[in-house]
Parts: C-alpha cells; structure tokens; sequence
C-alpha cells in the first residue's frame, strides 16, 4: 500500500476520518509588473500573467489552481473565449448543453494562463496534442521545459494541476447532489471498496464515495488510459492514502495521491507518479474569473 502524504501548502486539516485539506485562497501575491508601474487594472492581473523572471518549480512540485464558477457569471466566462485556439473552440461547440460549454472554456482559459506563469509564452499561444485516449499534452515542439498538467471541471468548478515530468491526473465532482444508486455503483468497485463503502454509516457514506470514485479519475487520467481500466482492477484506502492493485498491473509505491475539498460543495482528488525518493509538495490556490483577462500594457493593448 503507497501511502499519499506530503509537504503540502493548505489553509487547514478538516476532522480526521478523511484526513481532507482544505485549499488557500490567498497563496499568490501580485509581482511587479516589467514595463513600469501597473495600472490598477493591470495590478489585479499581474499575479497570474506576469511572466517570472526565473522559472521556480522544482521537481518536487505540483501546483493546483481552482476557480469557482458562480451562478448568474455566465457572460463573463464568455470574455476567455478569446484565448482559446480552434480546436478547443471547435470541441466548446460540441457539448449539448451551455453549462458545460462555458465550463470547457474556464477550464482551458485557465490551464493556458497557468502556463504562462511558469514559462514566458502569451496564453493564447500554447498548443497542444491529443494521446489515443484524448488526455492533452503540451505539443513536444513547443517548449522545451517539460511541464505536465492536468485539467478537471464539474457543476461549479473548474481546476487545472501543473507539474515536471511526472505523470499526473486531477478530478473534480460536485458533491451537493444525491447518489441514489451508491450500492449499484460500488459494484465496479473492488471488494476491499465495496466493504468499506458498506460498513461506513449513512451520514459518511456520500462522502466517503466521492473521494473514491475522484481518486479512480485521477489515477486512470494520470495513466493516460481514462475509464477503459476496469474499476476493480486497482482500490484505495484511505487512512492511510494509499493504491492497491490486486492483479499486480503496477507498484503502488510509485504513486502519491492528495485528497481536498477546494470548496464545500466540491471533492478534488490527485494523482501523480512518484519515482523519487522525497514525497511531492502540493500547493493549491484559488483564482477568479476578472484575474484569467488579459493584462493592457502601456499603450493600451493586450498581453494574451
């Protein structure tokens, strides 16, 4: 069993049971921008599209930015559209409903502002490929830091992870919402699941399935494969965090998970391969719609 737990930036630990961590809301403070004194518009902005001097992460790191969508905030997502490429407007244009159409795009807006602050590229510029089982990646052209992410949206939220090198895969579900068929669900599960499902009173339950069924996405986004992976062919416990493979198919050793609860309504699940010796350091902070916009400079344009 690998256990999941590392240095990690929180604003607090929940109760014990689930061991929870609960996401800041204020890790980023504004940098000075490079072409003179910001504007106050453009001081609001700097935090997330100034580009850094020095690029910071180390290997050890994954960085997790969330950004709550709020009801009646629908036109205002329709300003990011513009840094979206084709292809992500073409896919935009598919979903059935407007929801998840406007989701789709914070979400990409966001992943491609969170770019930008790592490496010195515009947001609208970022490019990307498609693996055989539709997980994105950066196109390997493109920038020669190699930089992993990782995106997730549901009802209310949308949050995107960033990393070095390692394999890494985020999930996010809205939790405020009943699950009538548990039970049936649970089935997939693996038995060591269904029984910890079962033997948990009714007030955990509902609970205690979102953080299994979230860690399940992380792990088959992480490996690339999506839900072509039998549910049952790999578990988790929870205290402590750790996966469990009962055919053997991979070493649970090699993985780390983080569970969180970013908001109250919603469950964040992590997964990311851990071949080194030192536990990763998450950090996870929340953004807001005005700060994804792009900054004007000095002469009245836009830095996209």
């Amino acid at each position: 069993m690998a256990l999941g737990r590392g240095a990690t930036t929180w604003q607090g630990l929940s109760p014990a049971g689930g061991g929870l961590a609960r996401c800041r809301d204020d890790s980023y403070r504004a940098p000075t921008l490079a072409r003179g004194t910001p504007s106050s518009r453009a001081s609001s902005h700097a935090l997330l599209l100034t580009v850094r001097a020095e690029f910071n992460m180390s290997d050890f790191d994954i960085q997790i930015w969330f950004l709550p969508i709020e009801e009646g905030r629908e036109l205002a997502i329709e300003q990011h559209a513009s840094l979206l490429d084709t292809a992500e407007h073409e896919k935009a244009g598919r979903f059935a409903f407007e929801r998840d159409r406007r989701h789709y795009i914070a979400a990409h807006a966001l992943l491609r502002v969170m770019l930008s602050s790592f490496v010195p590229i515009p947001p609208r510029r970022w490019r990307f490929k498609t693996g055989p089982f539709g997980r994105p990646e950066i196109e390997p052209t493109f920038t020669t830091v190699p930089l992993r992410f990782n995106l997730s949206h549901t009802r209310g939220l949308v949050a995107c992870c960033v990393t070095l090198r390692r394999d890494v895969g985020l999930d996010v579900e809205a939790v405020d919402r009943p699950v009538p068929d548990i039970n049936e669900i649970a089935m997939y599960f693996t038995q060591m699941e269904q029984v910890l499902l079962r033997s948990s009173v009714p007030a955990r339950r509902h609970q205690l399935f979102f953080e299994l069924w979230t860690l399940k996405e992380a792990y088959v986004k992480a490996i690339g494969k999506g839900l072509t992976l039998p549910l049952d062919s790999f578990g988790f416990e929870l205290d402590p965090l750790g996966i469990d493979f009962p055919d053997r198919h991979d070493d649970g050793r090699r993985w780390f998970f983080h569970l969180a609860r970013p908001t109250e309504q919603h469950q964040l699940a992590l997964a990311a391969r851990n071949n080194l010796a030192t536990t990763p350091h998450v950090s996870c902070s929340r953004v807001s719609l005005p700060s994804l916009l792009p900054i004007p400079d000095q002469d009245g344009a836009t830095t996209q």
